[in-house]
């Protein structure tokens, strides 16, 4: 089961730090945080394939992550989606080749578009 616009909203703002928060304004998703602003427009597809799944390994978007403090946060972040039922594709784990090396401990979950989103 993936995440539908509002569940996304929530969940994610119950879980960035203290004085962040997002914000969904039709397509674009506005991130503020004490450092500042962030944002990013997603366009729905329309045409012929607009009913498609998405497809992480078709040319365009793969995946979406952000970036928390702690493994804590992650773990915790993973209680919250399975006490929601979302869709998780990858338990929380270390993932070496990434970030250098430097330490890379992330989970990563479906939204109901099949979009790949990860908590790193």
């Amino acid at each position: 089961m993936g995440l539908d616009a509002d569940q996304r909203r929530n969940t994610l703002n119950k879980h960035i730090s203290p004085g962040s928060r997002i914000c969904a304004d039709q397509n674009e998703w506005r991130l503020t945080t004490p450092q500042g602003h962030t944002s990013t427009s997603l366009n729905l597809a329309k045409g012929e394939h607009a009913a498609r799944p998405h497809d992480r390994c078709s040319p365009g978007l793969h995946h979406f992550a952000w970036r928390v403090e702690t493994q804590d946060d992650v773990d915790g972040f993973h209680d919250l989606l399975k006490d929601i039922g979302a869709e998780i594709l990858d338990a929380p784990a270390d993932y070496p080749p990434y970030a250098s090396g430097k330490g890379y401990y992330a989970v990563s979950f479906a939204d109901a578009d099949r979009l790949r989103l990860e908590d790193a």
